[in-house]
């Protein structure tokens, strides 16, 4: 069974429809997190071809969590899933043993999923979870969960920004009284940050792309070694930027008085480059603040809602 939290007030529909939530789960491009509120975080790299088997706990910096030219996995749900999730679901089954009780029953799930999942989309990761050995599955809107995850007090009634740059979408919301009230979703995201690089300095390893990328940032990052990366990137944090402001242009003018007021809150592995929250306050005239743990502001709300509104596993 496979439910769809939105526009409504999803922790109060989640203590109603579902008092029995176990696990959270953040199906990644690059990254399986999953959290269970007694046992902690549990974060597993996807396959690269068929060498990564180690799983690693804890906190995590840019370069470890995006291992470039991933295969046999499944693919971000913005990008319309075009992987293998028979593959995702042997790997997220492997998680889930490790973090549930010998002989339990299948868990419940809740699921982060971006906001622009349509049928399609929901329908493959729902199939995946249920491959993976999982019962109920409740999703959330990756925004919300990671407002959560960042302490956005969600329930407030004005009107606050989330804009999430995770490895291949970038996921923007306005959220107030906790309901989406605008959306907007971008494909440009840390690994078009990555291919632009490789695409400007070819013949570089992960490694060194991964330092590049780390050093350049945007325009407050150039050095004399890094001028034509910053060149490349700075109209892909451009094309953010613009779409934050599209955003701010189309909401109702209360809404778009209190985003101005109340700023940007930035997540995702892309809130670790260099000088692009200053360059995001910059291009909207905003206020930018980062979450105190950008890269797992998603796991971290969906845990904190299973601690709020379910039994433990």
């Amino acid at each position: 069974m496979g439910t769809c939290i939105g526009k409504n007030n999803f922790l109060t529909r989640l203590k109603r429809l579902w008092p029995g939530a176990a696990l959270g789960v953040d199906l990644g491009t690059a990254n399986i997190r999953i959290y269970s509120p007694k046992r902690g975080l549990l974060s597993k790299k996807r396959a690269v071809g068929d060498a990564v088997e180690a799983a690693s706990y804890g906190r995590n910096i840019l370069t470890g969590d995006f291992p470039y030219g991933l295969s046999a996995s499944l693919r971000s749900l913005g990008d319309r899933i075009s992987g293998d999730p028979d593959a995702t679901a042997v790997q997220l089954r492997k998680c889930i043993r490790r973090l549930c009780k010998p002989g339990w029953s299948r868990p419940d799930v809740v699921v982060g999923a971006p906001s622009n999942a349509n049928s399609a989309d929901i329908e493959i990761l729902l199939t995946t979870l249920r491959r993976a050995g999982t019962s109920s599955v409740v999703l959330v809107p990756e925004p919300l969960a990671a407002a959560v995850g960042a302490g956005v007090d969600i329930a407030s009634p004005y009107a606050q920004m989330l804009v999430d740059i995770g490895e291949s979408i970038t996921d923007m919301a306005v959220i107030r009284s906790g309901r989406l009230i605008a959306t907007k979703t971008l494909t440009t995201a840390c690994r078009s940050f990555r291919d632009a690089v490789r695409g400007c300095r070819m013949g570089l390893c992960h490694e060194e792309v991964e330092h590049l990328l780390w050093e350049s940032g945007s325009t407050g990052g150039v050095t004399a070694d890094s001028g034509d990366v910053t060149t490349v990137l700075e109209p892909l944090f451009l094309s953010i930027a613009e779409a934050v402001k599209r955003t701010l242009r189309h909401l109702p003018d209360k809404a778009a008085c209190e985003v101005i007021e109340s700023g940007i809150c930035l997540t995702g592995g892309g809130a670790f480059l260099r000088g692009m929250a200053e360059f995001l306050a910059d291009q909207t005239s905003l206020a930018v603040n980062v979450a105190g743990d950008p890269l797992h502001a998603v796991i971290h709300g969906l845990g904190r809602m299973l601690e709020g509104g379910g039994s433990p596993v």
